[in-house]
């Protein structure tokens, strides 16, 4: 696998030496996360097929932009365009976890010619559509104001070419975190941390303010879903309904299991991805 940092967008990604006679899988992760939640698939797939893992912006080693309204979901597609035409992909299949749904649907509704599959894992097309919605809107909306303002105190004592820098996170060892929970203080510290509470709020806001149900009926291709049956951060319920508005999904139900099903049970989701590759083929 090799590294490389796109610099016109401020993205980190890696790969490994594509071939032209295999397929090509895209890992999208989740909120907060970053693409070393995938270090254990990376070893799985990259003798057989073209494989790329990125950070999205704000995220890991991808550059923190400074405003709201840099995180919209378009943003976050664009820059998987970006990617993908960058790196000269005609054709993928599109693997996302969790937050990473949303601007893979926006990529959808403007890419479809450009995919082979998609999985899902514990995703929704619209969490504003959640019983829970309301309340979280405005939480993370107090948070955003109380953030903004912290902010804006700090660099009244900052030199002006500090205000100016963007910052750059690191790759947490999610190893460290296996078995944790939907909840997990010590792991959603870690990821906060890294990726910053303002990024992770602007972020979290503006998917709620995203809803890709339009998209679901438009999609023709296979598709994988894989959501946990314990699942408290999107209930196993919304999975259901996601899946049965794409009329090429199939879903895959795992026991014992909450949102964090990447970490935590990665035998499991790579038994059903490589399943279904070979139907692909």
């Amino acid at each position: 696998m090799k590294e490389f940092f796109l610099e016109e967008k401020g993205l980190y990604f890696r790969t490994n030496d594509f071939a032209s006679n295999r397929k090509t899988l895209v890992f999208i992760h989740g909120v907060s996360g970053s693409s070393s939640a995938w270090v254990a698939y990376e070893k799985e797939f990259e003798n057989d097929y073209n494989i790329i893992f990125f950070d999205f912006r704000g995220h890991g080693k991808s550059v923190k932009y400074k405003n709201y309204n840099d995180y919209a979901i378009d943003k976050f597609s664009d820059d998987i365009e970006y990617l993908l035409d960058y790196l000269k992909v005609k054709k993928c299949v599109l693997i996302s976890h969790s937050f990473g749904v949303f601007p893979t649907l926006r990529f959808i509704e403007k890419n479809k010619d450009k995919i082979d599959g998609v999985v899902f894992i514990s995703s929704y097309f619209a969490l504003s559509k959640m019983k829970s919605a309301m309340f979280a809107k405005i939480l993370f909306r107090f948070g955003i104001l109380l953030t903004d303002l912290t902010n804006k105190t700090k660099n009244l004592f900052l030199k002006s070419d500090n205000q100016k820098k963007l910052k750059i996170g690191k790759h947490l060892d999610y190893s460290r975190y296996k078995g944790s929970g939907d909840w997990n203080v010590r792991r959603t510290i870690a990821d906060v941390s890294n990726t910053s509470l303002p990024v992770f709020l602007y972020t979290t806001l503006n998917a709620y303010n995203f809803d890709g149900e339009s998209v679901l009926d438009k999609i023709d291709f296979p598709v994988v879903m894989i959501h946990g049956k314990k699942d408290t951060i999107i209930p196993l319920k919304y999975g259901i309904s996601m899946s049965n508005k794409i009329k090429t999904a199939k879903l895959f139900i795992l026991k014992d299991i909450d949102h964090i099903v990447v970490l935590n049970k990665p035998k499991e989701v790579l038994e059903i991805i490589k399943s279904f590759m070979k139907e692909l083929k």
